[in-house]
């Protein structure tokens, strides 16, 4: 029996980009969309900028582009950056199965070597519609029942190198023994710890994703070997990770189904687990206009899984409220709207907003999904509203239009940018299959 890592090799190989389904090729224009207005949204934050500055001094040939900077730096500095400033924000996409953020790894390796040779449009989007798929279903063989994996590690870490590294495979081209071997190298280099969350620390496990599809592609291409079992033996990457993992679910259906498709993007910069509470927030707010000195305590119930990921109660500043759960629900009430100033340090330190978070419980159940919650506020007064939400929207049962993500892109890039320029380069993400060589077109787009 073939290895997990030589099924994967052989499908990504074999595939042909006039087999992917056009609603597919579709879908990986919109992560291509998504991400590149995430990378944009972040890529003036003063954390970029401290990344940034140590990038340059380590910096081999400057080949690559920072999406929204000026400065150039090699192909897997600009992996590294890229994906980070996509992730700054938490706007980037999520799977909700395998909580990764599939696109800001893949899409980021791509450009990067986009940048070195000349790749056409559909070589690329064929490659990240590969790369999402690879990542998203191994990121189901650790996380998909009856696979059992901590949520104290970070899965865009773990997987998103191997997604990037099998995504490469079609653009350097790699063998398939190759691709093997680059699996197996980007499956021995991740890893990710969930306990930075709240600090700086927190996105580079995607960051360091990005990095590694690059390096582990470019390794195999050089004959730097791995074992074939790397990511299905007793001793390799599956089994370590978690507790009966799920191979299955791997390779079932592949070519046919595809996991990437139920990927989700966000309408708010917060965790997608945290979007229904703030739904739920907004609703109770706005349907019965609350006053927020009128609120006593607020009770909701969640997946566990959110608590797990974004229980911090207390935030002190812009980096713990993005990820506070109790905080986005508070700020969503008391000011009824859900956007960058509701995660700031100004707003983490806000007197009103405090108030409200400190009598916010929520509790974990079991049978609300990850994308659903049920809350209920106490008033003063006596009085008490009840709202819950089955699928927030941005899930895959909710998703984000076409038209939407335009917004969304618009209001990440109006800092950089004039909207007329913002527009030549939605568009050419929509027709990114069209292209002739994306690398000097998106180096042309980005001439800030």
């Amino acid at each position: 029996m073939p290895s997990l890592s030589q099924s994967l090799a052989s499908y990504v190989l074999a595939s042909r980009f006039e087999s992917i389904p056009k609603e597919v090729r579709h879908e990986g224009a919109r992560a291509f969309l998504n991400w590149v207005g995430c990378a944009l949204g972040g890529s003036r934050t003063d954390l970029l900028d401290r990344a940034l500055a140590v990038a340059d001094r380590l910096s081999g040939p400057r080949e690559a582009t920072v999406l929204g900077r000026t400065e150039r730096v090699d192909i897997a500095h600009a992996a590294f950056l890229n994906t980070l400033s996509s992730s700054l924000h938490a706007f980037d996409d999520t799977h909700l199965t395998s909580i990764a953020h599939p696109t800001g790894p893949v899409a980021a390796a791509c450009l990067a070597i986009a940048e070195q040779q000349v790749v056409s449009g559909p070589q690329f989007l064929h490659a990240l519609v590969l790369g999402l798929e690879i990542e998203c279903r191994m990121g189901c063989v650790l996380m998909e029942p009856p696979a059992v994996c901590s949520v104290g590690r970070t899965m865009t870490g773990l997987v998103g190198g191997i997604g990037g590294a099998a995504a490469l495979a079609r653009l350097l081209p790699l063998t398939q023994e190759q691709l093997v071997w680059a699996m197996g190298i980007a499956a021995t280099n991740g890893a990710g710890l969930r306990e930075g969350v709240g600090s700086m620390i927190r996105d580079l496990p995607m960051a360091q994703a990005g990095r590694t599809g690059v390096e582990a592609a470019l390794l195999a291409q050089a004959g730097f070997t791995a074992a074939i079992s790397t990511l299905d033996g007793s001793r390799g990457f599956a089994h370590m990770l978690c507790t009966n993992p799920n191979f299955e679910t791997a390779t079932r259906g592949l070519g046919e189904r595809y996991e990437f498709m139920t990927n989700a993007y966000k309408p708010y910069p917060a965790g997608i687990v945290i979007h229904p509470l703030i739904d739920v927030g907004l609703a109770l707010a706005i349907e019965n206009d609350l006053d927020p000195a009128g609120i006593d305590h607020v009770v909701i119930r969640v997946n566990p899984d959110t608590l797990a990921i974004t229980g911090l109660l207390n935030p002190v500043d812009g980096l713990g409220a993005q990820v506070s759960a109790v905080h986005w629900t508070a700020a969503a009430m008391v000011r009824r709207r859900a956007g960058f100033e509701e995660t700031n340090d100004a707003a983490a330190r806000d007197p009103v907003i405090s108030r409200v978070r400190a009598n916010i419980r929520l509790e974990g159940d079991a049978s609300i999904g990850r994308d659903g919650a049920a809350g209920t506020v106490y008033l003063t007064d006596g009085r008490s509203f009840t709202k819950a939400v089955d699928h927030c929207v941005g899930s895959a049962a909710r998703p984000m239009t076409d038209l939407q993500l335009e917004d969304k892109f618009l209001l990440q890039a109006r800092p950089l940018m004039s909207e007329a320029a913002a527009r030549r380069i939605i568009d050419f993400c929509w027709r990114i299959d069209q292209a002739k060589d994306v690398g000097r077109e998106m180096r042309g787009l980005f001439a800030l």
